[in-house]
């Protein structure tokens, strides 16, 4: 498989910089690199199983290596996946294993680990059937062989290679969550007690990875993932094309790192896996990984060959670190939400709604105010500038832009309501010169049939302002909008999508082509993504492989995506995302912003290498009732 990794110039530099001394890990991870061929420790033929499956080494406290793996033994019908055993197999060098025999009985997915107690070094992790599911344990034994009783972890169902790292007195276990579909497989990290309580939600990882993340801690904060893909893609209907990644994983933050691991890629290895932990052998590391020669629709037939190799890593470090993300909450009077960002005239300036919570007051009125705060020290420090509202109207998500003749606008949802029924929405715009001083809202002039119209947010190229309408008549219908004074607007083209599409964002490639980003609520509710050439009348689309609320997209220097808004993932817990992509719909999560409860509809502004997404979260903010509370977060990271 030496030709999945093109770039023979990366390629090159990663096997000489591998021969350097590693440097201090208080600096950033750059890359890992592998200078010497991998070396074949075991086989399942040597062990006489039809396939051996998940595994890790481990060194033991009292000396010597100990080699755990799942097997398959043959039965009539062949092996039986959810019903394979626990073996080991010991070495004195690290390279040369002797089968030592079974430990446990129908044991899945496992991995065993040292958990740095006195009385009990080892612990277990993995999954068995109970009551006709698999739910997943923890054990702990004093030798690594005995493991007596166990301890419920979770009930729900969870896959791939599951992993226990132990730091700072707690475990952070690495599993890959489900949904109902393939789209919603996310390898995700949770942390418990040395006892196995949990103290935090099943977090997914920022990162698209497909199967077994094989996390190797490297220093205090920092594991190096190595989860493995083929054809970047989910497998309806995988192939032959499978090879590694490589990311730094810092809590639920990752990035990704070169690496040239598949250069070592045998043409008859079809199918690996990556072990957890790094081994260390005579003072280095090295990543024990598995190799098949059958392909993941032939993973347990009879007559395959499992191999498990050792191959030496180098990690190396950038010479000068910088901050990846930081994060600041900006404002947390009342409940605030629905923010967006913009630079005027030198400074930053961030809008958002504010009331008493989501929709309605305590006596049921809902009558939410515009928010505007200006900084001039780049996000340090905020002073609000202005408060806008309007007798009888909820102003909701107040999306700022910058006219074609220099004017910062706010274009705002006007929402009328009648004892808590909605009644009429009419979009109300506003203006500033100066940023200082702004205009009341007034509503917008173009004909709202029904008296329900929403333009969700402004974006503004050679001299035209373009926006989305969805309303309440046609719920398949959307308006692509354009404006020159944003005041006065007309219709450009209608746009029929199925699964309710409503919040809407545009932006314009460096091609000057359109890309639409829209939300969708009904059906499979996947966000689709559009893309027209001017007139923009002929739009096509793609639907993604996320749902999304409060979408917001933008459009990278060199023309990829960045994607963002309120994700949904296991238990329907959402958290503001970003996904990096392209226009052609393929993407990956990049980051898992800190958010809980009601959260996300970010903005994003571009700068010079670096992204200041604003975005709203109740995580941390409560009323004195102890109902949570929303504040506006500002989050700066490079994107380069």
């Amino acid at each position: 498989m030496k030709h999945i990794l093109s770039l023979a110039l990366i390629l090159s530099a990663l096997l000489v910089g591998c021969r350097q001394t590693e440097n201090l890990p208080e600096k950033e991870i750059a890359a890992v690199c592998f200078p010497e061929a991998p070396v074949e420790i075991l086989t399942n033929g040597a062990v006489g199983m039809d396939v051996i499956n998940y595994f890790n080494i481990l060194q033991r406290p009292e000396g010597g290596y100990r080699l755990y793996f799942a097997g398959f033994k043959e039965s009539v019908n062949g092996p039986d996946f959810d019903h394979q055993d626990l073996h080991y197999a010991e070495s004195e060098d690290g390279f040369h294993y002797t089968y030592k025999g079974k430990i446990m009985d129908g044991i899945v997915e496992q991995s065993v680990f040292l958990t740095g107690e006195k009385d009990k070094p080892y612990g277990l992790v993995g999954r068995v059937y109970e009551k006709g599911r698999l739910n997943m344990f923890l054990w702990k034994s004093e030798d690594g062989i005995a493991f007596g009783d166990k301890t419920l972890l979770l009930i729900k169902w969870h896959d791939t290679q599951n992993v226990m790292v132990p730091r700072n007195g707690k475990l952070t276990l690495y599993t890959r969550t489900w949904a109902d579909n393939w789209t919603n497989r996310k390898n995700a990290v949770a942390e418990y007690t040395p006892d196995g309580e949990r103290l935090t939600e099943i977090t997914p990882l920022a990162g698209d990875f497909l199967y077994n993340a094989a996390p190797c801690p490297v220093d205090e904060r920092h594991d190096l993932l190595f989860p493995t893909y083929f054809n970047n893609k989910y497998p309806a209907g995988s192939t032959d094309t499978c090879y590694f990644k490589c990311f730094v994983a810092d809590g639920v933050y990752t990035r990704e790192i070169p690496s040239n691991l598949n250069h070592w890629m045998e043409p008859d290895e079809k199918w690996m896996l990556a072990a957890p932990g790094f081994v260390s052998i005579g003072g280095e590391r090295y990543l024990a990984y598995n190799t098949r020669n059958v392909s993941h629709d032939a993973l347990y037939v009879k007559g395959m060959e499992s191999r498990y190799k050792l191959i030496k890593a180098v990690v190396q470090y950038e010479s000068a670190p910088k901050e990846a993300l930081s994060v600041q909450r900006i404002w947390d009077q009342g409940y605030s939400a629905f923010p967006s960002i913009v630079r005027y005239k030198d400074a930053l300036y961030v809008s958002f709604r504010e009331g008493e919570s989501h929709i309605f007051d305590e006596n049921g009125i809902a009558a939410g105010k515009t928010r505007i705060l200006r900084s001039t020290d780049d996000g340090k420090h905020w002073k609000s500038v202005a408060l806008l509202s309007k007798e009888g109207y909820d102003l909701r998500d107040p999306k700022l832009s910058i006219t074609a003749d220099g004017r910062l606008m706010v274009i705002q949802g006007g929402s009328v309501y009648v004892d808590k029924q909605l009644v009429k929405r009419i979009p109300q715009v506003s203006f500033s010169a100066d940023g200082r001083s702004f205009s009341d809202p007034e509503p917008v002039d173009y004909p709202i049939p029904g008296g329900f119209a929403w333009f969700w947010r402004m974006t503004w190229h050679e001299g035209t302002g373009y926006t989305v309408n969805y309303g309440e008549a046609d719920e398949n219908l959307l308006e692509l909008l354009k404006t020159t004074d944003g005041k006065h607007f007309e219709k450009i083209t209608d746009i029929r999508l199925d699964g309710f599409p409503n919040e809407t964002t545009v932006r314009f490639l460096p091609d000057g082509r359109m890309a639409m980003l829209v939300r969708r609520e009904r059906e499979d509710r996947l966000a689709y993504l559009g893309v027209s050439e001017a007139p923009f009348t002929q739009w096509t689309f793609r639907p993604l492989r996320f749902q999304i609320g409060g979408p917001e997209m933008a459009v990278l220097p060199d023309g990829s995506l960045i994607v963002g808004g309120r994700a949904y993932f296991e238990n329907g817990e959402p958290r503001t995302c970003l996904w990096k992509g392209n226009a052609e719909g393929d993407f990956e999560v990049w980051k898992i912003l800190p958010s809980g409860g009601d959260n996300s509809y970010p903005g994003i502004l571009v700068e010079d290498g670096e992204l200041k997404v604003v975005y709203y979260s109740s995580h941390e903010l409560t009323r004195p009732d102890g109902r949570p509370r929303a504040g506006i977060y500002l989050a700066n990271l490079h994107y380069l």
